[in-house]
């Protein structure tokens, strides 16, 4: 059930329009340069389609099926349905070569297919540990709440995006880049001295 704060916050058709139009030059940059990035990351997967193409199902999303809730700024939340377009775009791929290599395959010995699937290290990380990195993650997002640079260097390590790919997209220099890095490192490590200090007083 949707809460009244959620309706409340959901943005009209309308709004979506006048937000879309009033995007500054350096927000649709940044948005191109990471629907490139992410059709450089998913490679085959893109299927002969380009990253114009990304832009436009990306803008259809919000304009239908992916809801813009106003107490997330736009261009954050076409950075995540850029994100979303793409990975589904790779994950049907994969679908699609699992069905053909299944077809293919289909007059093999099925106690091999059998012994191979149960000796194959499992690429689902268990509950605990998805459970751990998702509270982890929200963690360093708290602390970097009131940086957009960090966030945005975060977002990109968060893609698995290099140190390039990251400044290309953001549009900094090499020096700003390494200095924001230098600075979140630092932050991270003061943080975790901090909570070990905090555990040692507690034993």
């Amino acid at each position: 059930m949707t809460s009244k704060k959620g309706a409340a916050t959901a943005a009209t058709r309308e709004e979506v329009d006048s937000a879309i139009a009033a995007l500054t030059d350096v927000e649709l940059v940044r948005l191109q340069r990471f629907a490139i990035a992410r059709i450089a990351r998913i490679g085959a997967a893109a299927d002969g389609r380009d990253y114009q193409e990304l832009l436009s199902e990306s803008y259809r999303r919000i304009l239908g099926s992916r809801v813009w809730n106003k107490d997330v700024a736009l261009v954050d939340h076409l950075f995540g349905t850029i994100r979303s377009v793409s990975s589904h775009w790779a994950q049907e791929f994969a679908r699609e070569l699992d069905a053909g290599r299944n077809l293919i395959s289909s007059d093999r010995d099925t106690r091999t297919d059998r012994a191979t699937a149960e000796t194959a290290p499992s690429g689902v990380p268990d509950a605990e540990r998805m459970v751990i990195a998702r509270d982890l993650l929200f963690h360093v997002r708290e602390l970097f709440a009131q940086d957009e640079l960090a966030r945005e260097i975060i977002a990109g390590w968060e893609e698995e995006l290099d140190g390039p790919a990251i400044r290309e997209i953001l549009g900094i220099e090499q020096t700003v880049f390494d200095s924001k890095v230098r600075a979140i490192r630092r932050r991270l490590i003061d943080e975790g001295l901090k909570a070990a200090s905090k555990k040692g007083n507690k034993s």
